[in-house]
Parts: structure tokens; sequence; C-alpha cells
């Protein structure tokens, strides 16, 4: 993960932590489509939630409608939603390869999105 410094020294775009964190829940779709149909369904859902997200937040935007453009002058509201891409893109990009056989290559929602869960 990045330190906090180096992503407002690098000014990473928002819509390429989103665009990743896409990628990555297509990973896990196809990783969960043949063993788990509720897994396959709750991953399913979290991205559909994430692309509203995306689409509320203008992330893909052009111009002035662009999220960065709007947060530009709120560096630490940057970092932040900076942070949460990289820590769901993390969640995401850990389970296909590294989960056990027994959670069928996928985490729960709960695991996904709870901060109580001891896995963030």
């Amino acid at each position: 993960m990045l330190s906090r410094m180096s992503l407002s020294e690098r000014a990473v775009p928002i819509s390429a932590l989103a665009r990743q964190c896409f990628i990555s829940f297509e990973r896990c779709l196809r990783g969960t489509s043949a063993i788990d149909p509720q897994r396959y369904s709750t991953v399913e859902d979290q991205m559909a939630r994430f692309s509203i997200w995306t689409s509320n937040m203008a992330v893909f935007a052009n111009g002035k409608a662009c999220i960065n453009h709007r947060v530009r002058e709120a560096p630490e509201i940057l970092r932040l939603i900076l942070g949460i891409l990289e820590v769901l893109q993390g969640r995401l990009e850990e389970y296909p390869s590294h989960r056990t056989s027994h959670s069928y290559g996928c985490l729960h929602r709960e695991e996904i999105l709870s901060p109580g869960s001891g896995r963030f």
C-alpha cells in the first residue's frame, strides 16, 4: 500500500484505482461462478454497489465533473478515498490465489466490507 505522502505526491487518479477494483471484482466473479453460486451472487451484488458508487461520485467523468477535480483542494479526502480503494483492491486481489480450498476462492460480503472482521 502507498504511504500518505506518496499518494499526494503521485496524485494517483481515483479512476485508476477504481478500474483496478473492477478488474479484481471480475476475476473474483470468474473464480466463483462454477463453485459457489451464493458467493458469486454476493460478489456480484458488491460489484453492482461499487459501480453505483463510481457513477454517483463521477469517478470516470471528464473535466470538472470528475471526483479528482472536486477533491483537488482537499488532499486528506483524496488520501482517504485512495486508501479505501487500495484496501478494497487488496482484499479483492487476496482471495483468488491465496485463500484455502474451504473458502471456495472468495470472501464473504462481511469479510470484504467489515472493518471489525480483523482482516482489514
